[in-house]
């Protein structure tokens, strides 16, 4: 495993690996905790155990490390492995409102709403009806 070592000038090389730019202090923080599991679950995409947990799990990662687009890329795969992880729907509707894309996380609340209730899930249901809500109050404020 690779050694981050902080430089006493304030760069942040392994920022900019990361992310292609240096981030705040809060963001610093986060990649470094981040990055170690992000490197180890990175390595089984594409083995046999790449399923929809993995996926969720890097998606998971990829946003502490305050990295919305690459968790989008994973949450979007990890639904698509299993429409009905209604976990997954939930974190991909929260990364796509991070990253500012409001219509695709209204749908992916919306689409996790329905698999939460199919499944019994009220809690799940419950918290993307808010979350939901929310993103089309910013929708019809943007309007």
């Amino acid at each position: 495993m690779e050694t981050i070592v902080f430089a006493m000038s304030g760069t942040r090389p392994w920022e900019e690996v990361l992310f292609g730019r240096p981030r705040g202090s809060l963001a610093r923080a986060k990649c470094y905790m981040a990055a170690p599991a992000l490197a180890n679950l990175l390595k089984l995409v594409g083995t046999p155990r790449d399923g929809a947990a993995l996926r969720f799990s890097l998606g998971s990662e990829y946003l502490k490390a305050g990295d919305p687009a690459g968790a989008i890329e994973h949450l979007s795969e990890a639904v698509a492995r299993d429409p009905n992880y209604s976990a997954a729907w939930k974190l991909f509707g929260k990364a796509c409102a991070e990253a500012g894309r409001l219509q695709e996380s209204l749908g992916a609340y919306e689409r996790g709403i329905v698999v939460a209730e199919a499944r019994g899930d009220k809690q799940a249901a419950k918290e993307m009806t808010v979350f939901a809500r929310r993103v089309r109050k910013q929708l019809g404020d943007a309007a």
